[in-house]
Order: structure tokens, then C-alpha cells, then sequence
């Protein structure tokens, strides 16, 4: 009340100073009339459905869509591993996510998403992941197919374009192979040099050559038709994908054999 900011102006006041009971008490007027203004000033009108900005709903699907992508390079990595135990050079590939395709989100909840493909990778080792996905699914324990066949399932593709290019960086001491010669094309020797790309394949057991392998391994038919590799051991039994996923399964897998579809 008055009487109180009276008080409490005295104290910053001169002892000799006379009071003007009518000013002080304009003054005061004056002074609540700011406050309760101030206090009941209304709160701020943003409708509670105001949309995110655009940029951080990129940044955090970008993240989750990196996640999934971890996910697959290493059940791509535990796989070769298993199937190709004395080949290492393999299962390296798979340490660095870049080599893993990005995906587009279908508007359409019942669609799968579309698979985008690194400019930079050829179709070598894009159809060698393919049959390690598939290797994947047939090594994988019943309860957890249904959630890989999720992870693993695209519906179609596309190459990525040079947008694209900017955000995935080309992964650094792969295979020869593992680049696409279009894209070798493009590159100088000091680009190549830059980037960590060998001048020949340095390895004899190459990717064309374990494609061919794990594909007799996925095929159906007679065991013993399969011819066994010389520089291969005896696959392990401890399955690649015995790592517990979150995805939630979504599909019924009516065959432990279906592979999956369009997935790169």
C-alpha cells in the first residue's frame, strides 16, 4: 500500500528533505499503475500447434535415420565376420556408416522408405551388402526377423544426388572395388590419394569373389551342390544379428528365408 512504499522511498531520502504529501502520493499512483500493468501483462499468443522450424525436424531426422543406419553396418559387420573369418578386409568395410545407404520416409505409412544410394559405391559392393542382409535374415534367430526384415526392407532406390553428396562423405580405405568406376572417373590420382582409394586391389580375395560366395550360401537346393571355399573357414554359429534391435516388428515373416527387398 501507500503507506509502505512511503516507508521504503524514506529510505533513500534526504533526513532534511520535507515530505509533499501530494507528489508522493502521484508518485505512487503512478509507480503501481506500471506495476499492474507489468504483472497482468498478457503471455505470449504462439498457438500450441505452431510448427518446428524446418531445420531442426532435418537435423533430428538426419540423427535418427543415422541410428537405423548403424544399426545396419553392424550387422553387416558381425556377418562378414561370421561368413568371411579370414578375409578381414570385408567385415572392414562395413566399420564406417558412410558405406551404408540413407533412406527417404514415405508420407504414405504403409510404404516402405526409399533406399538412396552412395554416388560413390559400385555395384559390387552394393550387391555384396544385399547378400550379407540376406545372409543376415537367414542366420537370425525367429524373434528377431521380423524386426530386421523393418530394417532391412526398401522400396526401390535412387542415387543420391549432389545434395545429398554434401552431407555423406566418401568413405576412405575401401576395397577398389568398392568404388564405382564412374566416380573413379571424376577423381585425379591426388584426389584418389586424398581420399585414401588404392591404386589396384590390394586384396586377391576380392568382392566379386565373396558375392559369388555368399550367393551359394543364401541359394535354396541341394547342400551339397554348394561347392565350399578354399580360403574360407566353416561359418560361425554365433549369428550376426543375435544383438537386440528397437525396431518394432511391424511385418510377419511367414518364411525365415524371404530376403529382403531393395535394400542397399
Amino acid at each position: 500500500n501507500w503507506y509502505n512504499w512511503h516507508l521504503q522511498e524514506q529510505k533513500f531520502s534526504k533526513l532534511e528533505d520535507r515530505v509533499n504529501v501530494r507528489s508522493a502520493i502521484e508518485c505512487w499512483l503512478t509507480s503501481m499503475k506500471k506495476k499492474y500493468s507489468k504483472d497482468h501483462k498478457p503471455q505470449s499468443t504462439r498457438p500450441i500447434n505452431n510448427p518446428t522450424n524446418p531445420e531442426d525436424e532435418r537435423d533430428k531426422s538426419f540423427h535418427r535415420r543415422k541410428l537405423q543406419r548403424k544399426k545396419v553396418a553392424k550387422l553387416r559387420f558381425n556377418t562378414a565376420m561370421s561368413l568371411f573369418p579370414k578375409q578381414p578386409h570385408l567385415a572392414k568395410i562395413f566399420t564406417d556408416v558412410d558405406t551404408v545407404s540413407d533412406y527417404e520416409e514415405s508420407t504414405d505409412v504403409n510404404k516402405d522408405p526409399l533406399a538412396i544410394i552412395p554416388h560413390w559405391r559400385s555395384k559390387d559392393l552394393t550387391k555384396f551388402v544385399a547378400a550379407l542382409d540376406t545372409a543376415t535374415m537367414q542366420m537370425a534367430k525367429p524373434k528377431i526377423r521380423n524386426s530386421l526384415y523393418v530394417l532391412f526392407t526398401r522400396d526401390g532406390s535412387r542415387k543420391s544426388t549432389e545434395d545429398d553428396e554434401d552431407i555423406f562423405p566418401i568413405p576412405s580405405g575401401l576395397p577398389l572395388s568398392s568404388y564405382s568406376q564412374e566416380f573413379l572417373s571424376t577423381c585425379s590420382i591426388l584426389e584418389r590419394r586424398q581420399l585414401g582409394i588404392p591404386e589396384e586391389e590390394k586384396e586377391p580375395y576380392n568382392l566379386s569373389r565373396a558375392l559369388e560366395h555368399l550367393q551359394k550360401l543364401t541359394s535354396f537346393g541341394n547342400p551339397a551342390k554348394v561347392n565350399g571355399d578354399s580360403m574360407q573357414a566353416e561359418p560361425s554359429t554365433q549369428s550376426a544379428s543375435d544383438m537386440q534391435l528397437d525396431s518394432t516388428p511391424q511385418k510377419d515373416l511367414s518364411s525365415s528365408n524371404m530376403p529382403p527387398s531393395h535394400h542397399n
